[in-house]
């Protein structure tokens, strides 16, 4: 025995991945290698008090979940294990149980008409949702809807029939079932199930991925508006300490446009852990007006927990979202954070003597990082819904050195990058993105998507090419500032960094815990932008009649101050009433000119 790492004997004809019982106390652990007659045994609990000798169990299946009614507002370790006591992080020895209610009765109904939409809260109307029918069939395909139940207020739970089976159906009743009661019978005799079982390390099969460009939207303008991403894309957030991702990601699952999330907590510390989940127990979906946890999962491994759990977290967070997917929801995975799995899959290699690859990882790291977030996209599943699964994973590199191997390999895989900067988390601008190093490679078709909606984005491109390039000037100038101090700038620098200023404050840095401002509609964002572009070419117009910077706040500083204050309004009217305002400033200063 060597930390989690276990050798044994004697077990015939076992299989890699396979899961098995260790010890007396039937400790969960996972087959992960096979040399001759020993079989070395990756543990997913402490193995402490562990003696030589003890008999271990093969069950003969790989680590896979169970995936059923019962799953949303749940509170799981990396192996579907319940965590129990003071903040919902302990996990008792050798404990396993049953990851779903057994007790709770479901009603069942079977469904072999068309399917309808699917449709969660009004806010959701900014995004059609894209249905695909279903008709009514007795044979059945892997992956076909048999029917639902209704597991939350918020949520219809679809049966499915798993993606591995094929048959004819016998029997299917309607009514109220636990979930090991059969809900009908397959003419050879095997019973419907309300759940089956599926391998995490397995993508779940589907039919064909969907060429999509509609937006994922966060609800937090610097995203939306500068560095957007497809619904099924996939984003990465690598931030120094305190640079508030755990922050950003919790409020990423809030007041995205998906209907479920599945919040991945990998590694982080335990006490900070403890608070978000007491936090999140008594959340108000601000979508649907209903508890948070009607809509989400939470996967927890703080780093006091055992190493190899940890290992697994990521994937079984990845086969959650895939099942809901399935059923035509669209789902968002965030994984707080990839770096500290990486640790883990080093830790694990270590014990296993592989041969190590950068700074000790294990040479197939970067395989393993694709492999996860290549599982993200829009597809036809084998239901034929219309699913998604958007991914945010968030890396913390040592000392906020984004040159670290996790950096750079999830930048191979990652779409998006939302880069955190301490400087901007010590000024507490939240969020802290830094303008130099983000990007995202979805800006064209989302660009592209913006131009059919007049109402929302007829200017949108003009606008963020204006805001883009007011910041990168500041950022210039900035440079000369440190330089040979502001005495020395010319008043059309002056006014690009008053104007900058307005952007950064009034338009970029959002508060989570606002009620207003925690979340911030799609029209709102254009509204604001399309106000600071003519706010910038008001300043601008001012300057080139003659005025300066100083003057020109010093006069117009009510105007200002309510361009400021617009994320505060929750009245799109008030928004256009400053914007009109600002409009005749600047028209009056064009006729002067003219």
């Amino acid at each position: 025995m060597i930390g989690p790492v276990v050798h044994a004997e004697g077990l015939k004809r076992s299989k890699k991945n396979s899961i098995v019982y260790v010890g007396e106390d039937k400790l969960i652990g996972e087959i992960v290698q096979i040399q001759g007659n020993k079989t070395i045994i990756q543990v997913y609990e402490k193995t402490s008090g562990l003696g030589i000798g003890e008999p271990i169990q093969d069950l003969n299946r790989p680590l896979s979940l169970k995936l059923g009614p019962g799953l949303l507002g749940n509170i799981i370790d990396g192996v579907q294990r319940q965590l129990k006591g003071s903040g919902y992080l302990f996990i008792e020895k050798g404990m396993s149980g049953n990851p779903l209610p057994i007790k709770k009765q479901w009603h069942f109904i079977p469904e072999y008409e068309n399917i309808k939409e699917i449709e969660i809260g009004e806010k959701f109307a900014e995004l059609k949702y894209n249905t695909i029918e279903v008709k009514s069939k007795d044979k059945l395909n892997g992956g076909e809807i048999l029917g639902y139940v209704q597991e939350t207020d918020a949520i219809k739970h679809y049966i499915l029939n798993p993606p591995n089976r094929q048959g004819v159906i016998k029997e299917i009743n309607e009514g109220k079932f636990t979930i090991e009661d059969p809900i009908g019978h397959y003419t050879d005799g095997n019973p419907i199930m309300l759940y089956h079982y599926w391998s995490v390390r397995i993508p779940r099969p589907f039919q064909q991925r969907v060429i999509d460009t509609q937006p994922f939207i966060t609800g937090q303008r610097v995203l939306d508006f500068l560095y957007p991403i497809i619904d099924g894309g996939t984003a990465m957030i690598p931030g120094g300490f305190g640079t508030g991702k755990t922050i950003l990601e919790q409020t990423l699952a809030k007041f995205s446009s998906a209907h479920i999330a599945i919040l991945t907590l990998c590694g982080e510390r335990g006490n900070e852990i403890a608070d978000v989940l007491a936090e999140f127990k008594q959340l108000n979906d601000p979508l649907t007006g209903k508890p948070m946890s009607e809509r989400s999962i939470i996967i927890a491994n703080t780093s006091n927990m055992p190493v190899a759990a940890r290992e697994a977290s990521i994937y079984s967070g990845m086969t959650l979202a895939e099942y809901f997917r399935d059923m035509g929801y669209k789902v968002a995975v965030t994984a707080d954070s990839t770096s500290r799995w990486a640790e883990a899959l080093r830790e694990v290699s270590v014990r296993l003597e592989e041969v190590p690859g950068e700074k000790g990882y294990p040479s197939y790291l970067p395989k393993l990082i694709g492999r996860f977030y290549e599982r993200a996209g829009k597809v036809k599943a084998q239901s034929n819904r219309i699913g998604s699964v958007t991914v945010i994973g968030a890396v913390s590199p040592p000392g906020g050195d984004f040159s670290d191997p996790i950096s750079q390999y999830t930048l191979r895989y990652a779409n998006a990058l939302w880069g955190l900067d301490v400087n901007l988390a010590r000024q507490r601008h939240y969020p802290a993105i830094n303008f130099e190093i983000s990007f995202t490679q979805y800006l064209n078709e989302i660009l592209a998507y913006w131009d059919k909606y007049p109402d929302i984005g007829g200017n949108w491109r003009e606008s963020r090419k204006v805001i883009v390039k007011i910041l990168k000037d500041e950022e210039e100038i900035e440079k000369i500032v440190r330089l040979i101090g502001k005495d020395t700038l010319t008043e059309p620098q002056l006014g690009t960094l008053a104007a900058a200023e307005l952007i950064r404050d009034g338009f970029l840095r959002q508060s989570a815990f606002s009620d207003i401002d925690g979340y911030c509609p799609i029209k709102k964002t254009y509204e604001m932008a399309l106000t600071l572009q003519m706010t910038y070419e008001w300043i601008t117009s001012a300057i080139r009649s003659g005025h300066t910077t100083k003057e020109i706040f010093e006069k117009e500083k009510s105007i200002f101050e309510r361009v400021n204050r617009m994320k505060e309004l929750e009245n799109l009217k008030q928004i256009s009433e400053i914007r009109n305002i600002v409009a005749e400033k600047l028209e009056a200063y064009r006729k002067r000119k003219a």
